[in-house]
């Protein structure tokens, strides 16, 4: 029984050992995946009727672009999912309860509106709750995004529909620096989230510049490499 002892102890130190070593790696576990946000792309046509169409279609843009981030950002280490499939209509709704459970959500679209010349981020009115979580975000996309030259987002702004005397709406953009923002009538994804969302114009398409750019694999592969620095800025990395 002596001679059992020291073994005993060694088998027991090792014991521990090993359940404290579980323990840490466990800890870390949970802790980097609690680190790690979750990003709901959310492409806001498919081929439906609100689809733009310019030069080109709202789509041919969009979703090869989103193909393209939702790639870097899962290999960035991100947990990324769509609202709903590409190339597929979706309405408000429906892609409202796809993102229900997102950490951040990134809508992606593109415009023919002749107010709109310049790819654009969009952010939630200051009467919505998820403002400043949304603007945050916004600002640390920006940073990133203002620096390409091809394609440099001019600002950071609010987006607001103001009737016209005909019945139509004229879309009208509001610099997010304004004390006001002067109206809530926005995107429906914006006026209605629960979760900090950002709207990325990537451009107009009756300008031929920006849709021959945006058509550039080249150019869609910085625009998401941009997009990833910034939502690691904004995660905290």
């Amino acid at each position: 029984m002596r001679v059992k002892q020291p073994l005993n102890r060694t088998y027991l130190k090792i014991a521990i050992s090993l359940v404290l070593g579980i323990f840490i790696i466990l800890a870390w576990h949970k802790l980097t995946y609690k680190q790690q946000i979750t990003i709901v792309l959310d492409p806001q046509h498919g081929a439906d009727a609100y689809e733009a169409s310019g030069l080109v279609k709202e789509t041919s843009i969009t979703d090869p672009f989103t193909q393209e981030l939702q790639t870097q950002l899962k290999k960035a280490g991100f947990r990324v999912r769509l609202s709903h499939e590409l190339g597929q209509a979706a309405t408000v709704q429906e892609r409202l309860e796809q993102i229900q459970d997102a950490d951040v959500v990134l809508s992606i679209t593109a415009t023919t509106f002749s107010t709109i010349t310049q790819p654009q981020l969009i952010i939630p009115p200051q009467s919505q709750r998820t403002h400043q979580k949304s603007a945050e975000l916004a600002n640390a996309l920006f940073e990133s995004l203002k620096q390409i030259d091809t394609l440099p987002v001019q600002q950071v702004a609010y987006l607001l529909y103001q009737p016209l005397p005909n019945g139509n709406v004229k879309p009208v953009l509001i610099p997010s620096s304004e004390t006001q923002d002067e109206g809530e009538e926005t995107f429906g994804i914006l006026q209605q989230a629960q979760r900090p969302t950002v709207v990325y114009i990537l451009g107009n398409l009756n300008e031929e510049s920006q849709v021959h750019a945006l058509q550039d694999p080249n150019t869609q592969q910085q625009l998401a490499s941009a997009i990833v620095e910034g939502m690691k800025s904004y995660e905290g990395r």
